[in-house]
């Protein structure tokens, strides 16, 4: 009834129309009126185009007969605008509403009601077009008349003084909106009565601002006062207090008090299905909200009760497509994809689709829209070769109905974009981006939102291909635009900066990206106060970059700052508390902080697996987080079982070329080339390296800390020329992002111990102070990076012969290393062994006790007296005390770290094997040959049938070789054999090296021993490195833990 009386109305607009034009002609002011009352009509009912056609021939004929100061004339030029302005012609828009401004106040003066509406309509299209400042001019201007002329109590006053308010939140100018805002709320009240709704309109808005601001108990209180007065005026069904309903539950939500939301929300829920309908859109949305709620709290069987339960019910009932309601379906399909059901979820989707095509129409916008939820489904989990056609098909249809620069058809394609890039088309990626921005900042402005986001998004492709350089200008643009039209403290213009932050900190600009850090931190403090969400999110920031820098003990106090804040206003469970829990884990792993580290990260996955469920994408996350941990404390088994879980839920859940696969794949890769196990890792590897050099390129970050990775291996396996030929190309491809990049320094560093590990030394050297040159430039000389790599350069130098050269870079790194990273840091614990074993070289035995005791203090306290370190340096405590012939007080110590290499790597470890050769050697000094014999025959018995290394089999034929002569000297019947180590042997009577346990984050194997110089430290590079540094094998993603960069 209700379409056939519109369809009447317009066949009776039409026909006044055209009498009034033949009897009065085209131009009187009767026929002009009806002709725009027809344009209302066909407006309402989607037929713009013939809409807009008649306003135009009514605005020519009004100038024409009327003139421009006309009422008439006024009213066709706003409507028309107004009409342009539905349909994202901004620029004409913009200046009809300028020729209303003129015009009225021309005909009708600065104070007339018409005037200071047409300034409001005005000041309200320059807000949406992102022209703030000149919107909040005309809004002050129009404030300032209404003030004068009405009161601060009369209602078109407040109105003003609301919009002005939210004007000013926009642009960020929060200390001006709060006190409009709340000024405006009390004279409303004072005025107008505590239950008028405009008070209670303005409370609202009042208590939505301090929930934005943080202050959630203030919001809280004011959005319970409203509440009360709207139900009492209005009744609990009226659908104003349904809404108050909906902010209230927002901001329960927010602090915790999940059982009062849900109370509300079922009451919300109850009367919108007795007076909408069970399958109203707003029905569905509210089913939605309460379903995310039950998720929250752990409820997930009853949340995915109620999705289902409200889909049998559409299927028994009338069915989705006579309610149009497919759009609000997504909330329920989203609530099922959280919690796993995936499958479900994307059945939901593509049956609301099916249904509204059937309805509506393939190009229909109802359609189009359940298209998109569809296509971001399919993006989200891991499939955006399917995503692609949908968002092709969204596309076409808005740039058909609503034009190529429509903003809704711009923000299509930024979506068609990103499918893109996680589908690995990074060259049309990249070019419909730039095609969107030339667009938006054409039609909508070089200020708007939409030309900023794209901006933003252009600028993350080219960081995600490492090309920072190329992404810089993109965000300095977007920055300046944005503080142009927006102001420096804006949100925008602070989420501009950090977005610069970190493309500086990506490119190694360390020091700029602090100083605009610290920046957008102290401007949200003073702001937004320190408890507000963007604030604490800013400390984060700051904390991850102060650990990419190396300042690993103020990024700790950081990192505990935003954990407690989080706990105290968003509870100890919430999902970004748990993400705090785990960052802060990160980084007390980073500083060896092991036992602290390993609490945190046992609550971060425990409460992912209660809430998100144990195949969650974040649960997942926290898996290979404790996995990390696990192998930094060297229980090597624990951590590949999680490894392989976490692999395996990724390949079912995201796909095998997911990037989050890929990432577990590659870390299981690096845990087994630890261990040795060559033939395992390499395959696993080399398909990371494929796959990443295929869809980032062969210059991109990640692509790069694979082929480090792969170097790595290769070296471990004794294959010196394919390293090489890898390494090398490593390099070129890493200088293409520049000759100081990280990427270059870790490609040289990997190239300097191939060589050393080749026995070419000269090189080696080369590529040691090359890095080290590069380093001091992108970092500083103090920088634990840098300090790492002149470590390494050290053991070179020793290696060669250079012991004057090499003695105090030794002193330097120790004097360095401890006071960033702490003494008991297993860099600086590998310092002061290395300073130690050139002390023991040297002759200078005495000054050798006091080093080692001071470090295993340290790491016993730091680490655990089973830690992997804490038992090199035993060992390391050991050999010395050998040397001096104090053999009672080195035998127990060698046995505890022989067994306890055994218990953390197996027997056939080279860390093992190498650990009892030299307890052997020990017994067999102390005259125990029996004993001796039976450790090295265990050894040969234990490594028989086993794939083996090229450390490994050194290892081995050395227990060959002892034995071999122990025996033949039981032969010839010798009281006291005289076995001393070969000549080519240089373990049993030198220390061991800590990087053959890697870095906090991480194990590697040992160096390969190529030269038998006393003194000499090979070593070996770990993996995980921190952000300041990709090592070989790092990935630069942003769930990849922090960590020291151990350059032995």
């Amino acid at each position: 009834g209700g379409l056939k009386a519109q369809e009447e109305s317009e066949q009776l607009l039409r026909a006044i129309v055209d009498a009034r034009a033949a009897l009065l002609g085209q131009s009187h002011m009767e026929t002009l009126l009806a002709l725009n009352a027809l344009s209302a009509r066909l407006a309402a009912r989607g037929a713009q185009s013939e809409a807009e056609t008649l306003l135009r021939r009514a605005m020519a004929s009004s100038e024409d007969a009327l003139g421009l100061a006309h009422p008439t004339t006024l009213t066709i030029l706003n409507n028309l605008a107004v009409l342009l302005q539905r349909a994202q012609k901004m620029p004409e828009a913009e200046e009809l509403l300028r020729r209303v401004v003129d015009g009225s106040v021309e005909a009708l003066g600065h104070e007339h009601p018409d005037s200071l509406q047409s300034l409001d309509n005005l000041a309200a299209l320059l807000k949406s077009t992102g022209k703030y400042q000149e919107a909040e001019a005309y809004y002050r201007r129009a404030l300032q008349i209404r003030k004068q002329k009405s009161g601060v109590g009369h209602p078109d006053t407040l109105a003003c003084m609301n919009n002005l308010a939210l004007l000013l939140k926009l642009a960020g100018k929060y200390r001006e909106a709060e006190p409009m805002i709340q000024q405006a709320a009390e004279s409303a009240e004072s005025a107008l009565g505590s239950s008028h709704p405009l008070t209670l309109w303005l409370m609202d808005n009042l208590a939505l601002l301090l929930q934005e601001l943080g202050k959630h108990s203030l919001a809280e209180v004011r959005l319970r006062t409203a509440l009360e007065r709207r139900e009492a005026l209005l009744g609990p069904e009226h659908p104003d207090v349904l809404q108050s309903m909906d902010h209230l539950v927002a901001v329960l939500r927010a602090v915790n008090k999940h059982r009062e939301a849900d109370s509300l929300l079922q009451k919300a829920l109850q009367v919108r299905q007795t007076t909408l309908g069970p399958l109203h859109a707003e029905t569905l949305k509210c089913i939605g909200t309460r379903a995310a709620l039950l998720a929250e709290t752990k409820r997930h069987q009853e949340a995915v009760a109620l999705v289902r339960q409200t889909l049998t019910s559409s299927e028994e009932g009338l069915g989705f497509s006579q309610t149009g309601a497919m759009h609000s379906l997504a909330s329920l399909a989203a609530v099922l994809t959280d919690l796993g059901h995936r499958s479900e979820a994307e059945n939901l989707y593509r049956r609301a689709l099916e249904a509204s095509e059937e309805s509506y129409g393939p190009t229909h916008e109802t359609t189009i829209k359940v298209l998109d939820d569809l296509a971001d489904f399919l993006t989200q989990v891991g499939d955006p070769v399917s995503a692609e056609p949908l968002l092709r098909r969204v596309v076409d249809a808005r740039g058909a109905t609503l034009g190529k620069t429509h903003p809704d058809t711009l923000q299509s394609c930024l979506r068609l974009a990103a499918a893109l890039v996680a589908a690995g088309n990074i060259t049309m990626a990249r070019s419909m981006y730039t095609q969107v921005a030339e667009f938006s900042s054409s039609t909508l402005g070089p200020a708007h939102p939409m030309t900023l986001t794209t901006l933003s998004g252009l600028a993350s492709l080219l960081q995600k291909t490492g090309v920072h350089a190329d992404a810089e200008p993109v965000l300095q643009r977007a920055f300046h635009c944005g503080q142009a039209a927006l102001g420096t403290t804006h949100p925008a213009t602070l989420k501009a900066l950090e977005e610069i932050v970190s493309c500086l900190a990506a490119g190694g600009r360390y020091p700029e990206a602090e100083v605009l850090m610290r920046g957008v931190l102290s401007v949200r403090e003073e702001f937004l106060g320190r408890s507000h969400v963007d604030t604490i999110a800013s400390l984060n920031g700051l904390a991850k970059l102060l650990q990419q820098m190396g300042s690993y003990a103020e990024a700790n106090l950081l990192f505990q700052r935003v954990l407690a804040s989080l706990e105290a206003h968003l509870g100890p469970n919430h999902p970004d508390t748990l993400a705090a829990a785990d960052a802060l884990a990160t980084s007390f792993r980073s500083m060896a902080r092991l036992k602290e580290a390993e609490q945190l990260a046992q609550r971060a996955l425990e409460g992912a697996r209660s809430r998100l469920g144990p195949t969650h994408a974040t649960t997942l996350r926290y898996l290979s987080s404790s996995a990390l941990l696990l192998q930094a404390m060297g229980m090597h088994q624990d951590a590949e079982a999680l490894i392989r879980s976490a692999l395996d839920a990724r390949e079912a859940f995201l796909g095998r070329d997911d990037p989050d696969t890929l990432e577990s794949r590659r870390q299981l890769a690096m845990l087994l080339e630890s261990e040795g196990r060559y033939d395992e890792a390499e395959p696993l590897l080399r398909r990371v390296l494929a796959s990443r050099e295929a869809s980032l390129g062969k210059s991109h970050p990640e692509a790069l800390a694979c082929a480090g990775g792969l170097v790595v291996l290769l070296r471990g396996a004794g294959r010196f020329r394919e390293a090489e030929e890898v390494g090398r190309q490593a390099l070129a491809n890493a200088e293409k992002l520049g000759p100081n990049h990280r990427c270059t320094i870790q490609a040289l560093q990997n190239l300097a111990l191939l060589s050393q590990a080749a026995g070419k030394h000269d090189e080696a050297e080369q590529f040691f102070r090359k890095a080290l040159a590069c380093s001091e430039v992108t970092f500083s000389r103090s920088h634990p990076v840098s300090l790492n790599i002149l470590s390494g350069l050290a053991a070179e130098l020793l290696i060669s012969g250079k012991h004057l050269d090499a003695e105090p870079l030794l002193w330097e790194a120790v004097e360095g290393k401890e006071p960033t990273l702490g003494a008991g840091h297993p860099d600086t614990l590998q310092a002061v062994c290395d300073l130690a074993a050139h002390l023991m070289s040297t002759g200078r035995r005495a000054a050798v006790a006091p080093l080692l005791r001071r470090a295993l203090e340290s790491s016993e306290n730091q680490l655990g007296p089973s830690h992997p370190v804490t038992l090199t340096i035993l060992n390391n405590l050991a050999v010395m005390l050998q040397r001096e012939q104090r053999l009672n007080e080195a035998e127990p110590l060698l046995r505890r770290a022989a067994e306890g290499g055994e218990r953390m790597f197996g027997p056939t470890h080279p860390t093992t094997l190498r650990a009892f050769n030299n307890l052997a050697m020990l017994l067999l000094e102390m005259g125990k040959q029996k004993e001796s014999e039976g450790i090295l025959r265990r050894s040969l018995d234990k490594s028989s049938g086993t794939g083996r290394g090229a450390v490994e089999k050194s290892e081995l034929a050395q227990s060959v070789t002892n034995l071999k002569a122990l025996l033949s000297q039981a032969q010839s019947n010798q009281t006291k054999p005289e076995i001393v180590a070969p000549t080519d042997y240089p373990v049993s009577l030198l220390f061991a090296d800590l990087s053959q346990f890697g870095c906090c984050m991480c194990t590697k194997r040992p160096g390969e021993l190529v030269e038998k110089r006393e003194g000499g430290l090979p070593r070996d590079i770990s993996c995980d490195s921190g952000f300041a540094l990709p090592s070989p094998i790092v990935t630069l993603r942003s769930d990849t833990p922090p960590s020291s960069f151990v350059v032995p």
